[in-house]
């Protein structure tokens, strides 16, 4: 039986080869490693062939883990996918490409989709004084961002302010544990990327007096207690009124 090889081409020339058990696997992107670098919107087009086959041979495609559905006329010898405009989704995805008779014999490319964080726009909020608040911003990107936050267009001072910072690849959220007064103000997260530019949120925070909560509870309970004691003291009072008629 003659040598098979699968070949995995895309819009963009370069190749990468490895050896899989005997068979050799060629595998066209952009970058060495298995890698193909995109921007968001962009559309990919991947071309998985059989080669020095002796036969029909059914190809297969996968999204990470997740079989594809072809159509028919899509599966032999030669196959096609057509990822449109990727997004952050397809981030870090793996598409490969298989014989289905022969799983080993395979060739695979992982997008690397470049994208802006999502961070526009204005939000109000209001927080009482002596509550807690947090402010926070979606910073997914790729590459990652930094992050500056500014009160009133100046940095601020996270350590003298009662503020405390959390950030992680996907949000940063600033909080404010105990608000006071003087918290009050606009506030900017400003996520900074040299590829994809600057984006900011901002935060209008207004502060009010801490209201007083009438106490519903306590004062339900207190209801509800007083009722039982009625019913209690009612019910046994006829019962004794009962017991001294049927006494005469």
């Amino acid at each position: 039986m003659g040598q098979k090889s699968l070949v995995l081409h895309s819009f963009l020339f370069f190749s990468f080869i490895s050896e899989l058990k005997g068979v050799w696997v060629t595998l066209n992107v952009e970058e060495g490693g298995g890698v193909l670098t995109l921007q968001k919107a962009q559309t990919v087009s991947l071309v998985c062939e059989a080669r020095d086959h002796e036969r029909a041979e059914e190809l297969e495609w996968y999204r990470d883990k997740a079989l594809v559905r072809l159509e028919e006329q899509n599966k032999f010898n030669s196959s096609s996918l057509c990822v449109q405009s990727v997004s952050e989704a397809d981030h870090r995805v793996t598409f490969s490409c298989q014989l289905r008779r022969d799983g080993s014999v395979n060739a695979s490319v992982q997008l690397d989709v470049r994208f802006p964080p999502d961070l526009s726009g204005t939000e109000t909020r209001t927080a009482e004084v002596g509550s807690a608040v947090a402010l926070t911003c979606n910073i997914y990107a790729n590459p990652q961002v930094s992050v500056t936050w500014l009160k009133n267009d100046a940095t601020l001072n996270l350590e003298e302010d009662g503020y405390s910072l959390y950030q992680d690849g996907k949000e940063a959220t600033l909080s404010i544990a105990k608000v006071q007064y003087s918290h009050q103000g606009t506030y900017r997260c400003e996520a900074l990327s040299p590829q994809h530019g600057n984006s900011t949120k901002t935060f209008s925070l207004t502060v009010e007096d801490k209201k007083t909560h009438f106490p519903f509870e306590p004062v339900i309970a207190g209801v509800v207690v007083v009722l039982c004691t009625v019913f209690l003291a009612t019910f046994s009072r006829r019962k004794r009124i009962a017991a001294v008629s049927q006494h005469d």
